[in-house]
């Protein structure tokens, strides 16, 4: 067994299209799938769509309005909670997170509702799901 098995050739499947491809290696290696998911979009769209995108909170705060919040999706290990603080410090603005866990959502909707009109309300650790 190889440690890349995503990128082995496939008897009997040599002329797959990149997405039977992906959903094969889906099935028998699970594990690969992300791996094989960004070969494949990277393939199908071009290296711009799969590479990870580095972006700078400073400038996502210039693009934004003060009314709409900014949401990041973050990958696993990647937490910005640091680089926001510090961007409090700079611009002077109040700045408080709160992580979510059990019934915190009370007090993270109090918090929001505190730093709505200036300030920066941090909420760490929201879930995804309705």
């Amino acid at each position: 067994m190889t440690a890349s098995p995503e990128q082995e050739i496939i008897p009997k499947y040599n002329n797959l299209k990149p997405f039977h491809r992906l959903l094969i290696v889906r099935a028998w290696c699970p594990d690969r799938t992300l791996t094989e998911s960004k070969k494949y979009v990277t393939d199908s769209l071009g290296p711009q769509f799969a590479d990870p995108v580095i972006f700078s909170i400073e400038t996502m705060v210039q693009e934004s309005r003060p009314r709409t919040p900014l949401i990041n999706f973050l990958s696993m290990g990647s937490d910005p909670t640091v680089e926001i603080e510090e961007l409090a410090k700079r611009q002077l603005v109040n700045c408080q997170s709160i992580s979510m866990g059990q019934a915190q959502e009370i007090h993270a909707r109090k918090l929001i509702d505190a730093f709505v009109v200036q300030g920066y309300a941090l909420v760490c650790g929201a879930p995804t799901v309705p």
